[in-house]
């Protein structure tokens, strides 16, 4: 499966520059800080344990890499595009060059896409962040910046190319031009930006890299572009074209490389580790595993260090013994040996099959994909658990996922494209179409046993419109919806053209959702809601109405008795 697949239901956390100047916010620096990702840069405390090169393993990577950014400044290419299958240590790569090039004091900034991140599965943050860093590296560009968003406070919301020109380009052309930077274009600065096909939409993804070129092209500034990403046809186009062919090295991650030899290392390093550090250690043979194991586990990898990694994430386990493990992992037999993923598949399976209690472990991976929250704290409030149900109900799958600092996060993207296609994942498979009608149903049943104005108004209106957008038409859903008294969760805090929209989109969302009786059920609301907008919301009545094909009416009875019947005529 492609990563770049939507996510039915997911919600993503776009910035709202014009909530935050309506709130009083007008310091430029501060908008801008208020539009970044902070879970986006190489060494933000939201990745918690980020993955980067296992000691002495990719090293003819990292040196191919570094070799072209230490190049003479007579370079033809200023982008290098690193690519490979998923599992094949791209994000562990570009974290590591993140780090060398910090140490080296060239890197300007970088942002880590995460299609499971709501604020780093789209484009929305990502020059803010870019600019963020910027700013705090070169101290002159924060004047510069800042005055830019004091001119425009909305600029964090233009297009992408305008963006990076007001708020990247220019400042770093201004001070180029007054020889405060770039004294020696020999010296380059790198922006490292990976896992770019988990940025959501394809045309976004090309668009982003468009613009990266133009960028090159226009500016002549001393900067390299490292991205990372899967080879997706898409990209493969947009980095083929004539110009993008000029400016671009291809480091394709193939078995040139080595990475046979490399997860051999780094199998070996963790079996040492799991003998020494394991509970069951006295009860290892230091002779175990035996070394044609290792290479049948190496084998097995065919590349993916992902495999390897999460073999032995699972072996160092407490809760199992390791041999035991280990012994049940080679008798694995993937179910289709033709796709490229089989051997990880059956891998994800048995991990999954030795979870106690699969259904909820399922229950909250599904959420985490398709509710729109990372907190656990809030994941278990929202579905009425104990503090550390989660974590405990995860304990004997932590090889796949990780709960640490309030956050479900998954090891590895991989592990939603399985469970996202039913001929990989079979019965471990997450519909998304009934996933989505779960949490609504759970969203109303906090609407019913809480007031509307606590705690469910925090997993927001608009992630119960994704889920019904996307939801499977269940009578559970149909119920709650009949009950549902909106006019009162949509009373929210201003500015109020979000409610009328949030009003607006919950009545559409009636209409698609596939119930015998959803024109009526859409009429139903119609007829609560049209008042509330009426009286409470005059300046957008007649934008509402039109959009609902209503007549705009002042109190007098009858209108919806008219309305009824001009729209069952239809």
């Amino acid at each position: 499966m492609s990563s770049s697949t939507t996510v039915a239901g997911g919600t993503s956390s776009q910035p709202d520059h014009s909530i935050r100047t309506i709130h009083g916010v007008t310091g430029g620096f501060e908008i801008l800080k208020g539009g970044i990702a902070p879970g986006a840069l190489h060494k933000s405390d939201h990745r918690f344990d980020p993955p980067k090169c296992h000691p002495n393993t990719r090293e003819a990577v990292l040196k191919r890499i570094m070799d072209w950014i230490y190049a003479s400044k007579d370079r033809a290419a200023w982008i290098m595009w690193l690519h490979g299958p998923a599992g094949s240590g791209k994000s562990a790569i570009a974290q590591s060059i993140a780090e060398l090039c910090e140490k080296a004091k060239v890197l300007l900034a970088s942002f880590f896409f995460l299609k499971t991140d709501p604020t780093r599965s789209h484009e929305g943050y990502l020059v803010a962040t870019l600019a963020y860093q910027l700013a705090l590296s070169i101290p002159d560009a924060r004047d510069i910046i800042t005055n830019v968003i004091d001119d425009d406070p909305l600029i964090c919301g233009r297009s992408l190319a305008t963006q990076l020109k007001s708020l990247v380009v220019d400042p770093l052309v201004h001070l180029r031009n007054k020889g405060l930077i770039f004294e020696d274009d020999s010296s380059p600065q790198v922006i490292v930006i990976d896992a770019l096909d988990e940025c959501y939409g394809h045309h976004v993804q090309s668009n982003i890299i468009r613009a990266i070129i133009d960028v090159v092209r226009s500016a002549k500034l001393p900067i390299l572009f490292l991205v990372a990403s899967r080879p997706e046809p898409h990209l493969t186009m947009t980095f083929s074209s004539k110009t993008a062919t000029h400016l671009t090295m291809r480091l394709p991650l193939d078995d040139s490389y080595l990475p046979h030899a490399d997860i051999h290392a780094f199998l070996k390093d963790k079996f040492d580790d799991i003998k020494k550090n394991h509970p069951c250690k006295d009860k290892l043979s230091p002779a175990w595993p035996a070394a044609e194991v290792i290479q049948h586990l190496v084998e097995r990898s065919s590349g993916q260090f992902l495999y390897a990694s999460t073999v032995t994430k699972h072996l160092a386990s407490a809760h199992q013994h390791p041999m035991l493990t280990l012994e049940a992992i080679l008798g694995l037999r993937p179910t289709h040996y033709d796709t490229p993923f089989a051997e990880l598949d059956a891998l994800y399976a048995h991990i999954f099959t030795s979870a106690s209690d699969i259904q909820n472990a399922l229950l909250f991976l599904g959420y985490r994909i398709f509710g729109g929250l990372a907190s656990v704290r809030d994941i278990e409030a929202f579905l009425f658990l104990e503090p550390g149900a989660i974590k405990s109900t995860l304990t004997e799958i932590t090889a796949l996922v990780a709960c640490e600092r309030d956050a479900l996060t998954f090891h590895h993207t991989s592990l939603m494209d399985f469970l996202l296609d039913s001929s990989r994942s079979q019965h471990f498979y997450l519909d998304p179409s009934m996933s989505n009608a779960e949490f609504a149903h759970r969203w109303f049943e906090q609407i019913h046993s809480y007031s509307y104005d606590k705690w469910p108004m925090k997993y927001r209106v608009s992630a119960l419109l994704q889920h019904l957008k996307h939801a499977a038409p269940t009578e559970d859903l149909h119920t709650d919806i009949m009950k549902f008294r909106p006019a009162l969760a949509f009373e929210l805090s201003p500015p109020k053209h979000i409610t009328i929209a949030q009003m607006s989109d919950f009545l559409f969302a009636l209409n698609g959702l596939g119930f015998e009786d959803g024109r009526q059920l859409y009429l139903h609301h119609l007829k609560i809601i049209h008042p509330v907008v009426r009286d409470s919301f005059p300046e957008y009545y007649a934008s509402f109405c039109r959009h609902h094909n209503v007549r705009p009416h002042s109190r007098a009875k009858g209108w919806f008795r008219s309305f009824r019947r001009r729209i069952l005529s239809l």
